[in-house]
């Protein structure tokens, strides 16, 4: 082997080093953990705008599950939501339960029904509508649709039986 090409061999393995440390530092960069934006529960009290097709009046209270298809925490949540709609089915003169999603109404209907969610919905809301900025947000809305209470994300033990509690649910009727 010349010194040429001893040389060129040399270059050769360098470059394919730096190829490779720049590769692993831009993946690294691309795939690093990073904390969720923290999405603030609605306030109480704070009234929501209207939606033509939820008739906040006609109920005592109503049940908004603001859901997306790509968010894990909902499909996770599927099962309580289940258990919910089948409460307020029992319930029905004094709730009401609807889905809302930024997400187009056809997506959102194949979504709920992939996931055996048989109730009212209404997609394509306005980004921001009523500052619902994470998802799952379960909201309970009086007659006047002013918040009475609200969770963002997959409900915990405590804020499962505290739900409970808002909707006079039997302690553990919720899963």
């Amino acid at each position: 082997m010349t010194i040429i090409q001893v040389k060129s061999f040399v270059a050769l393995i360098a470059d394919i080093a730096i190829i490779s440390a720049v590769g692993v530092v831009l993946y690294s960069y691309n795939h690093r953990e990073t904390p969720a934006p923290t999405a603030a529960a609605l306030s109480l009290g704070q009234r929501l705008p209207d939606l033509p097709e939820v008739a906040f009046a006609s109920k005592a209270n109503t049940i908004l599950l603001y859901v997306h298809s790509q968010c894990q925490f909902c499909t996770q949540s599927m099962a309580m939501y289940r258990q919910l709609a089948d409460i307020v089915a029992s319930r029905k003169a004094e709730l009401q339960i609807v889905a809302v999603s930024r997400e187009p109404g056809d997506i959102l209907a194949g979504y709920l029904g992939t996931n055996g969610l048989d109730i009212p919905q209404v997609g394509g809301i306005p980004p921001g509508w009523a500052s619902l900025t994470g998802t799952p947000t379960l909201v309970i809305a009086d007659r006047q649709g002013r918040v009475v209470a609200s969770w963002v994300g997959k409900l915990d033990e405590p804020s499962t039986r505290d739900l409970e509690s808002k909707l006079e649910i039997p302690e553990g009727g919720l899963e």
